[in-house]
């Protein structure tokens, strides 16, 4: 390599590293126009995510993610055949942040239920939300300790508690709404590290 290129290239690399070293802690960046970026707690007692359900063909229950990765899963009636109603596991702090990015980026700490109701009635035209009888009650709150989300212009703590009847069956009917599949998505992905887990078990 020519001496010259080799010395602007360590000029460039040296003057990369005491910029990142300058940065300080990482946390989050910058949002972007249309980005979001979040931090989570890392306190064992904090919850920062939470998903209910109830109702429809399945036993109601709850998965509550804390701030160190302990992910529980309560279900609610009695165990079949002696299985305990309740199931502990502990994920990776990559895991539980990929969990609330769906959250994130489904909209949803900006979009609640009003919001996601009334896309439902402006998709389908209609005065009032069409729900199923048999449907599942989905409710959802998540807990970040710091938010930057569009048109912020400086990170702040945010919360978010959501309550839908019959996600699934709005979806079906109105399936280009991202804060409904996001909804359901982090759903599917709590299901999914709790059956691992008993397997494993």
């Amino acid at each position: 390599m020519p001496r010259k290129l080799l010395t602007t290239l360590r000029t460039s690399l040296a003057a990369g590293a005491l910029a990142w070293l300058a940065a300080g802690p990482a946390g989050p960046a910058q949002a972007a126009e249309g980005e979001r970026s979040f931090t989570l707690s890392t306190d064992p007692e904090e919850v920062v995510l939470q998903y209910r359900y109830s109702g429809g063909l399945r036993r109601g229950g709850v998965y509550t993610l804390f701030g160190d990765g302990r992910l529980v899963h309560e279900r609610g009636g009695t165990g079949v055949h002696g299985a305990s109603n309740r199931v502990e596991t502990h994920i990776q702090r990559s895991e539980a942040e990929g969990l609330v990015r769906v959250i994130v980026e489904a909209g949803l700490v900006e979009c609640g239920r009003e919001c996601i109701e009334q896309q439902v009635r402006e998709s389908l035209r209609v005065g009032k939300v069409p729900q199923a009888v048999d449907g599942v009650e989905v409710s959802l709150a998540v807990n970040l300790e710091s938010y930057l989300g569009p048109g912020d212009s400086a990170t702040h703590s945010a919360q978010r508690h959501i309550y839908l009847h019959s996600p699934s069956f709005l979806a079906e009917l109105c399936p280009d709404l991202r804060e409904i599949e996001g909804l359901l998505e982090v759903g599917r992905a709590l299901s999914e590290h709790m059956t691992t887990a008993e397997e494993m078990d």
